[in-house]
C-alpha cells in the first residue's frame, strides 16, 4: 500500500458519506475544543483517488463548524496522509481504526491523576471528560473494588454494569444455577454473584438457548 504525507486545502477534503462512525453533538464539540486548544496534532487519512476521508471525519466536521462560526484560526492547509487504496479497503481501514480505538481501556488510577492535576484554566468537560464522568471516576478509584457494588439487588436475569470506561464489567445472576451455566459457558470458575469481566469478553455474554 503506497502512502505519502502532504498538506491539503480544506476545500479539497471530501468527507465520507458512508462513514459508519457516528459523531454526536457532544463528540463534535469536544473535538472542536481540542482543536482550539491544541490545533491539528494528527493527520487526516485520505484515499488518493478521491481525497475521501478515511480517518478524520469527526475532525473534518469540527473544523467545518469552527470555520462557519468564525473561530478557526489554524489556517486552510491540513496535514494529511494519502493512501493509494480502493474503496473497499478504504472503508475497512476506517472501520478498523474506529474499532481498535474502542477496544482500548483506561487505567483509572492514571487517568484520575491526570484529570485531577489539570491546570485550573483547563475544563475537562470541554475535552470530553464531563463532570459526571470525572466524579464517577474519582469515586471509583477511591473505593475498594469489593465495595463498589455493595448492597446492589440483582434479579434472576443477568445484570451487566460497566465500570466507567475502564474496560471492566460486573455481571451478576441472583440464581446460582444460572451463574453456574454462565461460568461454564465462559470457561471461568464460579465466583459468587458479582463477577468482573473485561470489555472484550462481553460479546460472548449471551443467554444459552
Amino acid at each position: 500500500m503506497q502512502k505519502e504525507r502532504q498538506p491539503m486545502k480544506f476545500a479539497d477534503l471530501k468527507p465520507d458519506p458512508n462513514n459508519a462512525r457516528i459523531h454526536d453533538a457532544f463528540n463534535i464539540e469536544s473535538i472542536k475544543n481540542s482543536l482550539l486548544k491544541f490545533g491539528q496534532y494528527r493527520p487526516f487519512v485520505l484515499q488518493k483517488s478521491s481525497n475521501k476521508i478515511i480517518v478524520g471525519n469527526g475532525m473534518y466536521e469540527a473544523i467545518k463548524q469552527l470555520q462557519e462560526e468564525g473561530r478557526w484560526k489554524g489556517g486552510d492547509e491540513f496535514d494529511c496522509t494519502v493512501l493509494e487504496v480502493d474503496d473497499s479497503t478504504a472503508a475497512l481501514i476506517s472501520a478498523v481504526d474506529n474499532r481498535t480505538s474502542e477496544l482500548g481501556a483506561w487505567n483509572d488510577q492514571l487517568l484520575a491523576s491526570l484529570l485531577s492535576g489539570l491546570d485550573s484554566t483547563i475544563d475537562p468537560a470541554n475535552l470530553g471528560f464531563d463532570e459526571k464522568f470525572v466524579v464517577r471516576l474519582l469515586e471509583e478509584v477511591n473505593t475498594p473494588e469489593k465495595d463498589r457494588f455493595a448492597g446492589d439487588e440483582f434479579e434472576d436475569e443477568p445484570v451487566i454494569k460497566k465500570s466507567l470506561d475502564s474496560g471492566k464489567f460486573i455481571l451478576a445472576y441472583n440464581n446460582k444455577d444460572e451463574r453456574e451455566k454462565l461460568c461454564d459457558f465462559l470457561g471461568v470458575p464460579l465466583a459468587g454473584k458479582k463477577m468482573v469481566f473485561r470489555a472484550d469478553e462481553i460479546p460472548s455474554l449471551k443467554k444459552k438457548k
